[in-house]
């Protein structure tokens, strides 16, 4: 009995709470909305994998081979119908909003729980996670890759090198945006670094020593490459894609300077929030509390993780 007892107070019941929420936003209903263009044209990319036997990257669609693969996966064990090529996006999408539950160590519980829950009942994010397209797969490996940074800035053990590589790896080949991600996680780390100057955090930086070998980090950055050239060669059977991948940032760069009809001016987005993410929004506002001091993280974070 008090086992039992024990055991049922180790259950964390918010965690499991905000996952079914989640799970009900991201599954119910599934299939009732009408396929989206860009849904039909993703299934289309599906049956040409299928004819050809691998998925034909072409730089000029800004979009890895990723998606298609795990399509494919779904629609081989689940059948053609439009349930099979909406889940794979709400698979991910219930699995980033577990991600974020993890952030705990580092902006505290109720913090990262709220986040969570908010996260799973965004407009926003709950489209695009009942959608099949990348975004999905894009938010839940930011979201690994961040996890790892912050593990590898607190922890710096085999764990974080692991936590980063696949995060990132993961981001490159599931859509070319990846670049925006990690331009916008530089700009947001220098300016820390210059709000960190002029209001100092509580308490000093601590270094943290390095838990794995070098040996380490080339089995990572090693297993990342192979995974690269895995989905972008079409498993060796186009290696062209590999070359293409490259290729693939001039056009972009290309596009972005003519504007394909998606600009939009900067108070657009201000606009947005204002109408349909109130709550997200409010996290933008109440964020600005960050600015000022605070106690820094330190070696509870380690102790809260290991």
């Amino acid at each position: 009995m008090v086992s039992w007892l024990s055991t049922k107070k180790k259950i964390d019941w918010l965690l499991i709470a905000i996952l079914v929420v989640a799970f009900l936003f991201r599954f119910l209903y599934l299939g009732m909305k009408p396929p989206h263009f860009d849904e039909g044209i993703n299934g289309w990319f599906v049956d040409q994998l299928i004819s050809n036997g691998y998925y034909s990257y072409d730089p000029t669609n800004y979009h890895g081979p990723f998606h298609f693969y795990i399509l494919w996966i779904f629609k081989f064990f689940f059948g053609r119908n439009l349930w099979a090529l909406r889940l794979p996006a709400s698979c991910f999408g219930l699995a980033g909003i577990y991600l974020i539950t993890q952030l705990k160590p580092y902006i505290g519980k109720m913090t990262a729980y709220g986040a969570a829950l908010l996260c799973s009942v965004s407009p926003g994010i709950v489209f695009y996670t009942r959608y099949a397209i990348h975004e999905s797969e894009l938010f839940f490996f930011s979201l690994l890759g961040f996890i790892g940074f912050l593990r590898y800035s607190t922890v710096k053990d085999k764990t974080s090198l692991w936590l980063m590589g696949l995060g990132i790896t993961g981001m490159i080949i599931t859509k070319e945006t990846f670049v925006v991600h990690l331009m916008c996680l530089g700009i947001a780390f220098g300016c820390l670094k210059v709000v960190e100057s002029v209001f100092r955090s509580k308490e000093p930086v601590k270094h943290v020593h390095p838990k794995f070998l070098e040996s380490d980090v080339l089995v990572v950055i090693s297993v990342c490459l192979f995974l690269f050239t895995v989905f972008y060669s079409g498993f060796f059977l186009h290696f062209r894609g590999v070359v293409d991948f490259f290729r693939s940032f001039g056009a972009w760069f290309g596009t972005a300077q003519k504007g394909n009809g998606h600009q939009k001016p900067f108070w657009y987005w201000f606009y947005l929030l204002q109408h349909y993410e109130l709550v997200a929004l409010m996290g933008v506002i109440l964020s600005i509390r960050l600015i000022f001091p605070s106690s820094r993280l330190n070696a509870s974070v380690s102790r809260a993780i290991s």
